[in-house]
């Protein structure tokens, strides 16, 4: 009996040693992950070190250097860092590329030293005062109204001092902050006989931009007036688009009928941005008859952007028959933005009818698939199985592509009818769908294509795709 609570002690300890050694992999793992989190930690805090030491010590060059793998990281760690950099230094190329950052970032708390560096415009590169100029113009929606003041009067003194490259900048930079109180200004400035051409431009964007509709007489005698510079009627045009007042349409239909191939495309571009109503939209749809492909396709943009039914009809009458593929391409465009049931079923035709040109059928099943792809899939599988596959190979490539590209769970049955395909590309394009579309009742498909296809590199994408579907599961 003794020997029997023996062996039964012996086997509990045993049993009890062998529980313990069964945790100590999972211990490990814990451990070996949590060191690695503490390295990685660690590393991070090492080279911000680095970086934090090399701007308050090092030399410019060194200093440039940091401050390009900041922004390639978009580290904010070491920002104050940076302004600290920024107030200090006296390199115009170190405090640009600082300034560039803080731009790129819409970060407000560079704006006291911009503002310091813009007042002493006179003494600093153009290059520095471009930079701090777009800077204003990146955090304008953030700027209080109590702090522009100071602002408003530095670029009044940089619009009426800074030389030729500066100046229309600081125009555009007053016009991005919204600052109505400076119209006056601008207004005289631009009516001045010793002002430059180049600032007479700026001043009418500017106003546009601001839509000024005190400026409106001044804009439109600018965009009538033939003898002034084209450059200046065009952007004329452009500031009555961006004002919208209705009174100033007289006067862009009236350029749609010169002979400027290029001031009509700024007055059809104008005309687009007005609300569309009947008058507007007979401007447009007249505009797509015009002989510069630019103008015809700005007037097919517009009609789609305003959802013109009564234009579908030229649309299509464009789709078919236009010589410039730019123009099929954004009639196309249209049609899918108007999209009536009508519009689609012609697209159809078109992506169907083997006769049209490539490019046309693919911009109308790119149109098909992300607007109306449920009710397209029919027609798409009858191409892909009907299509001649030497004559076609490209294009039925570029059917795959598009396909791909649609995170849509209607795309699967099209995926599984592609990844049967003769075609390498075609099957390689059909896998990216279903990863894309995470298709994982499809593994299966593409583990047997990752063993067995003929084709070393779809093989190789299906073992590729496999492990984003392990990765993701995880």
């Amino acid at each position: 009996m003794k020997r029997i609570d023996i062996f039964c002690n012996r086997l509990l300890i045993l049993g009890f040693i062998l529980f313990l050694f069964s945790g100590y992999p999972l211990v490990t793992v814990y451990s070996e992950q949590s060191g690695n989190m503490e390295k990685k930690k660690d590393e991070k805090e090492n080279q911000l070190k680095e970086w934090r030491d090399t701007l308050k010590y090092g030399i410019d060059t060194e200093v440039l250097d940091v401050i390009r793998k900041i922004k390639e990281s978009k580290e904010t760690a070491l920002d104050k860092d940076m302004l600290s950099v920024l107030e200090e230094t006296v390199n115009s190329d170190v405090r640009k590329a600082i300034i560039e950052i803080f731009s790129e970032r819409k970060n407000l708390a560079a704006y006291g030293t911009v503002v310091g560096i813009l007042q002493d415009f006179d003494e600093e590169t153009d290059d520095l005062l471009i930079a701090s100029l777009n800077y204003i113009k990146s955090v304008s929606g953030k700027i209080k109204k109590e702090k522009l003041g100071d602002l408003r009067e530095i670029l009044r003194e940089i619009v009426e001092n800074g030389n030729k490259n500066i100046a229309p900048l600081a125009v555009k930079t007053i016009a991005s902050v919204g600052d109505k109180e400076v119209e006056d200004f601008l207004l005289e400035k631009y009516g001045a006989d010793d002002t430059p051409q180049s600032l007479k431009n700026a001043i009418v964007l500017g106003l546009g931009q601001m839509k000024s509709t005190k400026a409106l007489p001044t804009i439109i005698k600018a965009a009538e007036d033939t003898d002034n510079p084209r450059i200046l009627r065009m952007y004329a045009c452009e500031a009555l688009g961006n004002i919208g007042d209705r009174s100033a349409i007289k006067t862009l239909k009236k350029i749609l009928t010169e002979k400027d191939a290029l001031l009509r495309v700024y007055a059809a571009s104008a005309i687009s941005k007005f609300q569309q109503d009947e008058e507007t939209i007979k401007l447009l749809m007249n505009g797509l008859r015009d002989s510069n492909w630019r103008v015809r396709v700005q007037c097919a943009k517009a009609l789609g952007d305003g959802k013109a039914k009564e234009a579908v009809d030229i649309l299509e009458y464009k789709v078919l028959h236009d010589p410039v593929k730019q123009v099929r391409k954004e009639s196309v465009s249209a049609l899918g933005k108007i999209g009536t049931k009508g519009s689609f079923a012609f697209l159809r035709e078109v992506f169907e009818n083997s006769k049209r040109d490539e490019y046309t059928r693919l911009q109308a099943l790119g149109v098909l698939v992300r607007s109306d792809f449920k009710n397209s899939i029919d027609v798409i599988k009858k191409v892909i199985r009907n299509s001649d596959r030497r004559a076609y190979k490209k294009f039925l490539e570029n059917i795959a592509k598009t396909v791909s590209q649609q995170k849509n769970g209607a795309s699967k049955e099209l995926l599984r009818l592609l990844l049967n395909d003769t075609d390498p590309v075609i099957r390689i394009y059909a896998m990216r769908g279903i990863k894309l579309n995470s298709f994982t009742d499809m593994k299966a498909l593409i583990k047997r294509i990752s063993e067995n296809d003929e084709s070393d590199i779809v093989k190789r994408e299906a073992s590729r795709i496999l492990e984003t579907f392990k990765e993701s599961s995880k």
